[in-house]
């Protein structure tokens, strides 16, 4: 009996003996691996001993048992800075691994296949380590795995649908890559889901009715992407969610009520989108919600009337939207607000007392929108309130702007302010004005209550329906069928007598009706790299259209450019048509201080960079190409074809006021397209408005019907005449309508040098890079002589645009017209002397 005991415990011994051997051995074989990671990953012998045992001495590393259980690399420092590419197959060998956080150690690798493999990796952390490549396929194989954060990286593709696979994951951080393609519905199967961050990337498509199977879910942020679509409703399902960012996309639609049912929410931003509809008054059911941003929107309507329940807020941005309405004293009851921003809207009215009971504010905009009356007593001093209807403040709208914008919300300016009428309908509470006539005062309404209705997008709307309008009513006195001719016509009463007006500019000339949203995807959001200009009347920008065009986009700040500039713009566009003149595409008016007039865009730019540029793409190398004299009297031919359109086709003829190199556009073939319309006037005896400015009701200012009157075709002929001595000498900055020192003196300087019947000093002024012979020079001669009697000091002895553009055309016969030199040297001023002169009897 005692030896059968005895060799009982000898078993026992030898089993002991052989696990404890192979414990050792698994042992060994994990610290083999961690030998070869602190070879791999350059890791400091101070923090990783290679003598010592990593599960007592080895910094960031714990243990289980004889196990390697986390590795934490964040805490580490490496041998050098030198770049490696980082080895981490020694992991292979860590069959116990539950946790791994490199954050913020340069990895510089793509996540290998096998990683899915650790199936006992339960957190992995991977910020900010340089990854790059693609995510793993299977990397819903990753059964255990609750924490995944890869933000901070270069990974590229799309995200695996099988991440919905990962039943157990309650953290996904896949931020600040650059991942492409849709969010899988998928992914959102992974109902553990506590937080979800995709912003900073390349998203695109909608976001997945499925997100409403994230019962768990308490943060979602899917910012700054391209996601498009609605909101889906199923947000609402997200019961304990606390934070929801989805701004900097480009969401459509309305603002889902649905949202009102997160009772948890404290943060929620949906900035900078596209959304539409009003801001709907389940929202403030979100009692608890402290930060509410709605910026950069096109949100319209009022504030809910019980704005007053979100007693926790502490940010409310809402600006940049077309919220209207009056300021709810429901405001004073956020107490616990200290940034409130409601600028760019159309909010009206006084501002109310109660923003001054508000003692926790700290940053208050309220600029940009109509508000009237004085400022309250103690009314925060570093509050903006620039660009309102405010008494006694500085940088505030003009009067009539504030008068019109009050007419359409159909108040009278000035008067005690009350809510539109229930229809939506805006209706004058009483006369703007008496008029005895009758006719044109009920025009003037007409055309007031119209324009509220219809608001910018529906301009040429507008003035088709007051054309319509006024034939019914008879304006100027005539009955409905008196005359075949005022049918398409608006008659202005002047002493007494009813005078014709011509129709009102043509829908067809105005091209393509685009949506803002549109522009801001052509231009990738009025990008500073693709500004063109900063023009007078506006910034250009260039573009490209979803169909692939590119085009050239004017963005007017009717805040900057006086409606009148806009406005005469259209009134040339749609007198003029001419193939010389920029090519209008379309226009987008849907916004109330923002206009945009959308041109085809020219390949060569305009003269004034086309004439000389760089033809190296060294920048180092100062090598300039420059245009050939051919190309040069093409450019001079087609700016005096265009010219003379609106000089002698038009009629009353248009006088373009501002030629110069810069208004000259270049296409890819170097045919001209004359631009910079916003400045050209009608000639007429009398300095009349446009139609559409008299349409709308606007008024001239006397310096402005000064102008107007005094400008006439002899000044474009004159500035054309700048712009023929560029194409001949080279020398850019002398052309335009403003006197300029420097360019006044070189003119001094160069029209001696052009003689009509000695080109001996010629060489002096033509462009040292242009390369002619000797029939060639007798062109740049001719075109200098041309030039010459252009900048004539006596207007009326300057040459029409029909002779400048016949002696462009016939260059040698002008130098070969013995009666042109007479004529020059008379300063003969009959056009038919001209005639005569250059092209005989």
């Amino acid at each position: 009996m005692k030896n059968w005991v005895w060799w009982w415990v000898v078993a026992l011994t030898l089993i002991v003996y052989q696990c404890r051997v192979l414990t050792m051995a698994l042992m060994n074989s994990e610290a083999q691996a961690m030998r070869e990671l602190q070879k791999d990953l350059q890791v400091e012998q101070s923090s990783w001993p290679p003598s010592e045992d990593p599960c007592t001495r080895w910094q960031g590393v714990q243990c289980v048992g004889d196990h390697v259980d986390s590795l934490d690399l964040s805490v580490l420092q490496r041998v050098s800075n030198q770049s490696f590419n980082a080895v981490l197959d020694g992991l292979q060998a860590l069959p116990y691994l539950r946790e791994l956080n490199a954050s913020g150690f340069t990895l510089r690798f793509s996540l290998p296949d096998w990683i899915t493999s650790l199936q006992t990796l339960q957190i992995l952390d991977l910020t900010a380590t340089s990854l790059e490549g693609t995510l793993p396929r299977a990397l819903g194989n990753f059964s255990n795995l609750t924490v995944l954060c890869l933000a901070g990286n270069n990974i590229t593709g799309e995200i695996p649908a099988s991440v919905g696979s990962m039943v157990n994951l309650t953290t996904l951080n896949l931020s600040n890559n650059k991942l492409v393609g849709s969010i899988p519905p998928s992914i959102f199967n992974a109902s553990a889901l506590v937080s979800v961050d995709l912003s900073h990337n390349n998203l695109t498509g909608v976001l997945p009715t499925t997100v409403g199977n994230l019962v768990n879910l308490q943060f979602f942020i899917a910012s700054h992407n391209d996601l498009v679509g609605p909101l889906p409703p199923q947000l609402g399902s997200l019961f304990l969610l606390t934070l929801l960012d989805l701004s900097s996309n480009n969401f459509s639609g309305a603002i889902p009520p649905d949202l009102g049912k997160l009772k948890s929410l404290n943060f929620l931003s949906l900035a900078t989108n596209n959304l539409s509809g009003t801001l709907p008054s389940d929202i403030t059911q979100c009692t608890g919600l402290r930060t509410l941003i709605l910026r950069e929107n096109i949100v319209e309507g009022m504030l809910p009337a019980t704005i007053g329940d979100l007693k926790e807020l502490v940010v409310l941005d809402v600006s940049s939207n077309r919220i209207t309405g009056l300021l709810s004293s429901e405001m004073g009851a956020i107490k616990s607000l200290e940034i409130l921003d409601i600028a760019h809207n159309y909010f009206y009215g006084p501002i109310v007392s109660e923003l001054v009971a508000l003692r926790n504010l700290k940053s208050l905009n309220v600029s940009h929108n109509f508000f009237n009356g004085s400022l309250p007593s103690g009314f925060l001093p570093t509050a903006v309130v620039k660009k309102n209807c405010l008494l006694g403040s500085s940088g505030q709208h003009e009067l009539r702007t504030c008068q019109r914008f009050y007419v359409r919300q159909g108040v009278i300016f000035g008067a005690p302010t009350t809510p539109p009428a229930s229809d939506g309908i805006p209706m004058l509470e009483q006369p703007l004005a008496s008029d005895p006539g009758g006719n044109k005062s009920k025009t003037k309404h007409l055309v007031l209550i119209l324009s509220s209705c219809v608001g910018g997008a529906g301009l040429i709307f507008l003035v088709a329906s007051v054309i319509y309008c006024c034939v019914r009513l008879g304006c100027g006195g005539k009955k409905k069928g008196e005359s075949a001719r005022t049918h398409g016509s608006i008659g202005s009463v002047r002493g007494g007598s009813a005078r014709a007006i011509a129709p009102a500019v043509p829908t067809s000339r105005m091209g393509e009706v685009f949506t803002y949203e549109q522009l801001q995807r052509a231009t990738k959001n009025f990008f500073v790299g693709n500004l063109i200009s900063n023009g007078h009347s506006g910034d250009i920008y260039r573009g490209v259209l979803e169909s692939g065009t590119m085009v050239a986009i004017k963005r007017i700040d009717l805040t900057k450019v006086k409606m009148e500039t806009y406005l005469q713009e259209l009134e040339v566009l749609g007198r003029a048509s001419h193939t010389r003149l920029v090519l209008l595409l379309g226009h987008c008016l849907d916004r109330d201080e923002e206009k945009f007039l959308v041109y085809k865009y020219t390949t060569n730019g305009d003269l004034a960079t086309a004439l000389h540029k760089k033809g190296s793409p060294d920048p180092c190398e100062d090598v300039l190409q420059t245009l050939d004299w051919i190309t040069r009297l093409k450019i001079a031919i087609g700016v005096a074809e265009a010219l003379f359109h609106l000089h002698s086709e038009c009629s009353p003829p248009i006088v373009h006021r501002d030629v110069k190199a810069n208004s000259i556009l270049l296409d890819d073939m170097f045919e001209v397209r004359l631009g910079s319309l916003s400045n050209a006037r009608v000639q007429d005896g009398e300095p009349h408005p446009s139609r559409i400015t008299r349409l709308l009701g606007f008024s001239q200012s006397s310096d402005q019907r000064d102008s107007v009157a005094a400008v006439s075709t002899s000044s474009d002929v004159y500035n054309f005449g700048k712009v023929l001595l560029e194409l001949v000498s080279g020398k850019l900055g002398i052309s335009g309508s403003t006197a300029d020192h420097h360019s006044e003196a070189w003119l001094e300087w160069a029209l001696p040098l052009i003689r009509v019947h000695d080109k001996e000093s010629l060489p002096k002024l033509v462009d040292p890079f242009l390369i002619v012979d000797e029939d060639l020079l007798a062109e740049v001669w001719a075109m200098a002589v041309i030039a010459r009697a252009c900048l004539h000091t006596k207007p009326h002895k300057r040459p029409s645009m029909r002779h400048v553009l016949k002696a462009l055309e016939n260059p040698h016969k002008v130098v070969r017209e013995e009666h042109f030199g007479e004529s020059l040297a008379m300063r003969t001023s009959s056009h038919s002397s001209w005639n005569e002169a250059m092209f005989g009897s």
